[in-house]
Order: structure tokens, then C-alpha cells, then sequence
């Protein structure tokens, strides 16, 4: 069975000492984001987890994901190209994620062109 993630929107915005999980259910998948450090600080490299399902629960895998990520205010987008791996399935990990300046940012999960969830986030120092 293939699993087709339609463009979905989530926005949540968190503080940086806050851990935070987004859901984001698409038209025949749901997706959920979870930070695993606590707090985000600038000029250190994240890890997130992706849990993928289809709408019945099930794993979906084989999916591939590209991530963006940018400071509107600023212009300019993440200092390094993170990626993202599948580790199981239904279970993916963005790896390499880094924010080198304090406020608002963009992360973007991309399936097919598409996007797939958009997190926003406020990053401290």
C-alpha cells in the first residue's frame, strides 16, 4: 500500500524551554513531531522524531521527506542542511537540526512537494 501525505498546515509555537508535540492529520496520514531536547538552544544539533500512520492506525513506511527551514524576519534559512532518515516503519528522525540565531522560526516537513506539517517555534538563547 502506498501512503500519500497531502498538504497539510500545523502551526504551533513554542517557548525554548519547552518540549512540544504537534500532531498534523493529513487527508490519509497522520503525522507527529516530537523535540526530544529540553530546552533548544542556539548553536547545538537536535534530533526530532516523526511518527507516520495511515488514518487506521497502521505504520506507513517507505515514505520520503525533505525539511526547510527559515527566519522570516531575518531572510535566511537553517545553517546546515538536516536530514531526514527512516528508522523504522512509521518512525522517522530528522537529524542535524540546528538554529544559529534567537527568535521566530519556520520548519517546514516536505512529502511530494507538498507540505506535509509546518512547525513555528520561538527559539531564546
Amino acid at each position: 500500500m502506498q501512503y500519500v501525505i497531502k498538504g497539510v498546515k500545523a502551526y504551533f509555537i513554542a517557548l525554548i524551554s519547552c518540549a512540544f508535540l504537534q500532531e498534523a492529520r493529513a487527508a490519509e496520514a497522520i503525522v507527529k513531531v516530537a523535540s526530544l531536547p529540553d530546552p533548544i538552544v542556539v548553536n547545538r544539533f537536535y534530533e526530532w522524531d516523526l511518527a507516520v500512520t495511515d488514518l487506521n492506525g497502521d505504520k506507513a513506511a517507505g515514505l520520503s521527506f525533505q525539511i526547510r527551514g527559515r527566519m522570516p524576519e531575518h531572510s535566511h534559512g537553517l545553517p546546515v542542511a538536516p536530514k531526514i532518515v527512516e528508522k523504522s516503519a512509521g518512525s522517522y528522525q530528522i537529524k542535524g537540526l540546528s538554529f544559529n540565531m534567537a527568535g521566530r522560526w519556520i520548519i517546514e516537513i516536505v512529502h511530494n512537494g507538498a507540505i506535509a506539517l509546518r512547525q513555528e517555534l520561538m527559539v531564546e538563547l
